[in-house]
């Protein structure tokens, strides 16, 4: 197998035929296909073609030092976790050509996993659970508050101040009320 065979646009390939043979879970391969265009993006490409040859963990840790503040440590991790996958089972299948067919035509792949269910046994409960956690608080706003208004309708306010006064929360409050209209009590 030539070296051009282990480069980024294959590894590409490999996740939208396994999605698309049903050998992997659509939302896995968009998911892991994200994370291959957000990580790889900043790569040069030479150093694209091989992937092999790609330390995932340091990857990661070079964007974080360059991107600082503006991608959360979390969701950089999250990424560089779906790249190892993604690489683990494109390897695979990459080493293993009797065993897996590649998808020309109308054909598929016949296996995208050589241990996909080891892979998931070993999973335990505890990563399931915190890779759960991170996906729900990333869109999560801690400075969002929620008010319940009448039945089917809340209001959302947001950017207000820690330290916000009883002065500033009167003044707020008479914006909105200079914003109501007269209205029969429902």
């Amino acid at each position: 197998m030539s070296d051009s065979g282990y480069s980024r646009e294959q590894l590409l390939d490999f996740l939208k035929e396994s999605a698309m043979a049903g050998h992997m879970n659509p939302a896995t391969a968009r998911s892991r296909r994200s994370a291959v265009d957000y990580l790889l993006a900043h790569l040069p490409s030479s150093q694209t073609t091989d992937l092999r040859q790609l330390n995932v963990d340091q990857l990661c840790l070079t964007l974080h030092k360059l991107e600082g503040t503006t991608v959360r440590p979390e969701a950089l991790e999250l990424y560089g976790e779906r790249l190892k996958a993604a690489l683990a089972d494109f390897f695979d299948w990459m080493d293993a050509p009797d065993q897996a067919t590649r998808a020309s035509g109308s054909a598929s792949v016949h296996r995208v996993s050589l241990n996909k269910t080891q892979q998931n046994q070993s999973r335990t409960e505890e990563q399931i659970a915190l890779e759960s956690i991170r996906l729900e608080t990333a869109d999560y706003q801690s400075d969002l508050l929620a008010i319940p208004l009448r039945k089917a309708c809340q209001v959302y306010v947001a950017n207000l101040p820690h330290d916000l006064s009883i002065a500033e929360a009167h003044r707020i409050a008479a914006v909105i009320e200079a914003m109501a209209i007269e209205a029969p009590d429902l």
